[in-house]
């Protein structure tokens, strides 16, 4: 096969995206996979999940607030006789009860912790369902990155390619006399630059490499490729995309967060509205309890009970009790000011709510304006590189014959490289906007 044929084979052969044959084993995901592992173990998700749960298991340790406790309670006090006045000190004290504290009625304030406790570990949920699907977008975006990335770095190596064989070409002439070293020399010199440029996106294709382990939860030092989306993902948003993404949108975790939020607030307002409630509370208790540590019987007891033993000590020491305890607040100067500054800050948290409801919806407009953006930037740049791959024939052919000049042939393959660069940024744009329709 002559060399022109092989050029024309070379330069009309379509873009391999994927990385170059090397002796590295690459471990290859989908972009969807790549998502779907980030929603799960990216690092963010996993805190944002620990943090979910302990926000339950407080709840489920609030929730427990309405039962009755039960303590132990055991304590002594000695008081030697001749000490202190015996009709204070009683000679000591002791006691060892099992104490029943059950509060009746407190104006709603376990319940609002209750709803309180509930209320932060659904916050807690959606904070991780945001965290899930911030890491899922930040997946795509870089796993697309990556894409480019291995498109480019294949650009220019076919560009490094087709400058080789152009400068055999050269130095032909030159040898013959035809043409001059200048021509040799300029081709090195965009042979070098091409080099540089693979450079560099090798460099950019390692970070978001890494980058991407990270997010999947692979070891960073893990050879990592995604695979190229097939075509059918690059065409424009439908309309029915459209309206599920809006309502999508509208319902996303962190819209129902500010409710959450504003529903916490609620139960603020109330606590607040709530500071002179009435009170009321069982204390009950049921052991020992007595006096006089000075004896093993006091003289009390001996001198009612003649012959009586440590045990008539204890049996009658043997009790319990019970009692009813009102509590109201008569004043507070401070409950009008923090009613008012509790229902101010539930004023602010609907604002927000409003606001970020508006914001998603136009974050949803501006995604289907960016896919048909994006999917009519990829029909041009497709055209525009068919057109620059047949004008750098075309001038390749005519240059071999004398027709045309060096710079003019390379001006025609910079163009190309231009062309190909937006195809390429193209199809990320329309990947893209694809990718994040479906995961919001």
């Amino acid at each position: 096969m002559s060399p022109s044929a092989l050029l024309l084979l070379a330069v009309l052969a379509p873009v391999d995206a994927s990385p170059p044959a090397r002796a590295v084993s690459y471990d290859t995901l989908t972009v969807a996979q790549c998502a779907e592992l980030a929603a799960r173990n990216a690092p963010e998700v996993l805190s944002a999940r620990a943090e979910a749960r302990a926000a339950a298991y407080d709840s489920s340790a609030v929730a427990a607030n309405g039962r009755p406790g039960l303590a132990l309670a055991v304590g002594g006090l000695v008081a030697p006789e001749g000490f202190y006045d015996p009709v204070v000190t009683n000679l000591g004290e002791y006691h060892a009860k099992v104490v029943l504290d059950w509060p009746l009625a407190d104006g709603g304030a376990r319940r609002r912790a209750r709803r309180s406790a509930a209320l932060i570990a659904q916050g807690s949920r959606l904070d991780a369902a945001t965290a899930a699907r911030d890491a899922t977008l930040r997946a795509i975006a870089v796993a697309l990155d990556l894409v480019r990335a291995d498109e480019l770095r294949a650009l220019h190596v076919d560009a490094e390619s087709w400058l080789d064989d152009l400068g055999l070409l050269v130095e032909s002439g030159v040898r013959s006399g035809r043409r001059g070293r200048a021509d040799a020399v300029r081709v090195a010199l965009e042979h070098d630059a091409a080099e540089a440029a693979e450079l560099t996106t090798e460099g950019a294709r390692g970070a978001l490499a890494r980058e991407l382990a990270g997010l999947v939860g692979r070891a960073g030092d893990t050879p990592l490729a995604v695979r190229v989306p097939g075509a059918e993902v690059a065409g424009p948003p439908e309309p029915a995309d459209s309206v599920a993404l809006l309502a999508r949108m509208e319902a996303s975790p962190d819209v129902r967060r500010a409710l959450t939020e504003a529903a916490l607030l609620r139960v603020a307002v109330e606590d607040a509205r709530s500071k002179r409630a009435l009170e009321v509370g069982i204390v009950a208790d049921a052991g020992l309890w007595g006096a006089d540590l000075s004896h093993a019987v006091p003289p009390d007891l001996a001198s009612s009970h003649p012959g009586a033993t440590f045990g008539d000590r204890l049996r009658r020491d043997l009790g319990a009790s019970i009692a009813l305890e009102f509590r109201r607040p008569l004043t507070d100067p401070a409950r009008g000011a923090s009613i008012l500054a509790r229902g101010a800050t539930l004023e602010a948290a609907q604002w927000r709510r409003s606001a970020l409801i508006a914001g998603h919806r136009r974050a949803a407009l501006d995604l289907i304006e960016r896919g048909r953006t994006a999917s009519a930037q990829l029909a041009l740049a497709q055209a525009s590189t068919e057109r620059a791959e047949e004008n750098v024939l075309r001038l390749r052919s005519l240059y071999a014959g004398g027709g045309v000049g060096l710079l003019e042939l390379l001006d025609a393959r910079r163009q190309l490289d231009d062309a190909r660069t937006r195809l390429a940024d193209a199809r990320f744009e329309a990947h893209r906007a694809h990718f994040e329709t479906e995961a919001l």
